[in-house]
């Protein structure tokens, strides 16, 4: 599976961010040339984070909310 079809399956699920307590949603994938898709993690508060694939530690839910 690519990095792409990966990021995109992450699309609505619950995540853990690398090295943090931080957790949240998927909530959209950037793609740019040249580079690793970019997914935003929506927070509490409303923050929103970018990180690539590698910043994720684990996917708390397999159920998206989409």
């Amino acid at each position: 599976m690519t990095s792409a079809n990966q990021a995109l399956n992450l699309l609505g699920k619950k995540v853990k961010i690398k090295n943090s307590n931080e957790e949240g949603y998927v909530t959209n994938v950037l793609f740019s040339d040249n580079d690793p898709p970019r997914l935003s993690i929506g927070m509490k508060g409303a923050k929103v984070e970018q990180v690539i694939l590698n910043d994720i530690e684990e996917v708390l839910s397999q159920e998206s909310f989409l």
